[in-house]
């Protein structure tokens, strides 16, 4: 009778044990998984505010960029056709000099011409007075130096226009030569938004289980030859933070929020991938251990049984 009662409780707790187990799994559940995936949850959430922060902020650069360019342009255009520039006034005043001063040498020239002329008329007139020649030749040596003074005149004029001129012209060079600078910051800018959508879109993708949602709108690329429009500001609202899950103390099964797998099948989509049930890794152990002693139990009774028709044979 004592062996009958130690074999049946033996058999009840190994036919028990493995029950418990399973029962209490949530129990003996690792609580750094859960810690793990509310880190994770957190994370992703973060990251997410922080790259729609960042998308913010490169449109306001790339508007900011955009409103330069337009300015700029316009301030060029003004400055190549504004005629009241002060250098644009001292290259027209410089070049209307020149050619006063141009004027007056071919006038000087004329007169050292016509009193050439006078000077070989009295020589080969035989009635000429020794004071008509006298003259003659005075008008012809006058005449000849105010052509020289009127050709020094106009070298001097000509170069100070060529300068006036070429200051102006230096400076609607520079002027020009900004723009394309500014057209590289806001080329720069737009490539800075688009990146940013695209991370953000991506973040977006990797927090819902890869289904993704509506991507961000991203301005288009200008055209060759085409003024970049300032695209559109719109506030893309936050993305949902996925739920933390809260490991029970209670030893019923822990309350958590849906995973990315749960949202992908959610969807009709599924990633292929098991879903995780919070348990240890210690729970294999306990259920080989109850296996074993439900052998052990079994062998028990059977070999009662065998010593009972052994003793019975014998008697």
């Amino acid at each position: 009778m004592k062996i009958r009662r130690a074999v049946t409780t033996a058999v009840t707790c190994a036919a028990v044990t493995p029950v418990l187990l399973l029962c209490a799994a949530p129990a003996f559940a690792d609580p750094g998984s859960f810690v793990a995936v509310s880190r994770v949850a957190t994370a992703t959430a973060a990251s997410v505010a922080e790259l729609e922060q960042a998308v913010v902020q490169a449109e306001k650069g790339y508007d900011a960029a955009l409103a330069a360019e337009a300015e700029y342009q316009r301030v060029l255009d003004a400055e190549l056709d504004d005629a009241t520039h002060p250098l644009a006034v001292a290259a027209t005043a410089a070049r209307a000099h020149a050619g006063r001063a141009a004027a007056t040498k071919s006038a000087a020239d004329k007169a050292v011409t016509d009193a050439q002329g006078a000077v070989e008329a009295i020589v080969e007139d035989p009635n000429a007075t020794e004071d008509q020649r006298v003259a003659a030749f005075k008008a012809h040596d006058d005449a000849r130096k105010a052509a020289e003074a009127a050709a020094a005149a106009k070298t001097a004029a000509d170069a100070r226009s060529t300068a006036a001129r070429s200051a102006l012209s230096d400076y609607r060079v520079r002027l020009v030569q900004q723009l394309p600078v500014l057209k590289k910051t806001t080329k720069d800018a737009l490539t800075a938004l688009q990146a940013a959508e695209k991370a953000l879109e991506d973040a977006r993708k990797a927090g819902s289980g890869g289904t993704g949602g509506t991507p961000a709108p991203s301005p288009g690329t200008p055209g060759a030859g085409a003024t970049p429009t300032a695209p559109a500001t719109a506030t893309a609202a936050p993305a949902p933070a996925p739920a933390t899950s809260v490991p029970s103390t209670s030893g019923s099964t822990p309350q958590s929020g849906a995973s990315p797998a749960a949202a992908g099948a959610s969807n009709g989509e599924t990633d292929g991938s098991l879903a995780e049930t919070g348990s240890s890794s210690v729970l294999p152990r306990f259920a080989l251990a109850g296996a074993a002693a439900v052998a052990s139990g079994a062998g028990a009774v059977f070999v009662v049984r065998r010593r009972r028709t052994a003793g019975r044979n014998s008697a």
